[in-house]
């Protein structure tokens, strides 16, 4: 398997992971709730950046 990734991943302060790599790692079910998602599209957006072509 190999990851390409268009960021440099950082870890948040604390943690072992950077945000990207840990909404990969949750399940579908997870992913779905409302509450998750939409935290979910906020780190995208901070990490990311808008909903401009290539960055997603």
């Amino acid at each position: 398997m190999v990851q390409v990734l268009r960021y440099e991943p950082v870890p948040a302060p604390g943690c072992a992971v950077d945000p990207l790599s840990a909404i990969l790692s949750l399940p579908a079910d997870e992913r779905d709730d409302p509450r998750v998602a939409g935290e979910i599209e906020n780190v995208l957006t901070r990490v990311l950046g808008g909903d401009h072509e290539g960055n997603r």
